[in-house]
């Protein structure tokens, strides 16, 4: 008798973490597809003037926070997001805007954004704005970073979160994918957002 009420209670107990585990898989996988806790409208500074994400509003947005002096993790991340890009068909190409936002606003002028970004991709934009301006958003988009004094010519480092943004044509977050994804990952989390 004793043993019959062990087994009820071991049974209720898997049961109770079965539930549990169905319902977290189900949120994670729900929120992998619209975060709508991230994200948010911006407007910053590119060479050409004032850039809205309201500007791109019907195209989808690949956004990356980063910085020109960035020794390893910024080169290696846009060049993934480079190569994810040129995967995607000609027509496909034109309805993505790749924009990189820096966490360097004191080095990072919009000219030098410019030239940096151009490299990776020729449509990318370079955005930077001021110190409260890129705090703002970088809180709003969950992206961490600060600035590290080094013993070298750059002074300084700025450590910083390495996520690939993707928003959809309707202006919200669609997805968000951490730097260690391959550039197929990216290409059909882009060409889903796009559908």
């Amino acid at each position: 008798m004793k043993l019959n009420s062990q087994y009820k209670i071991i049974a209720l107990i898997l049961g109770l973490l079965l539930l549990l585990t169905s319902c977290n898989s189900g949120e994670s996988e729900s929120s992998q597809k619209n975060t709508p806790s991230l994200g948010g409208a911006f407007t910053l500074q590119s060479v050409d003037g004032d850039v809205s994400l309201s500007d791109f509003k019907g195209k989808v947005v690949m956004l990356y926070f980063g910085y020109t002096s960035c020794p390893d993790i910024c080169p290696s991340s846009l060049a993934m997001m480079s190569m994810a890009l040129k995967a995607l068909s000609k027509e496909e190409s034109q309805q993505v805007q790749p924009i990189l936002i820096s966490l360097d606003p004191e080095r990072d002028n919009a000219k030098k954004l410019k030239e940096y970004v151009t490299y990776f991709l020729p449509n990318m934009i370079g955005l930077t704005g001021t110190k409260d301006e890129i705090k703002k958003i970088a809180k709003d988009y969950n992206v961490s970073f600060r600035k590290t004094d080094v013993d070298s010519s750059l002074g300084y480092v700025v450590d910083h979160s390495s996520i690939y943004f993707i928003i959809g044509k309707d202006g919200k977050l669609f997805s968000h994918l951490l730097h260690n994804v391959t550039s197929e990952e990216i290409t059909n989390k882009v060409k889903q957002a796009i559908q």
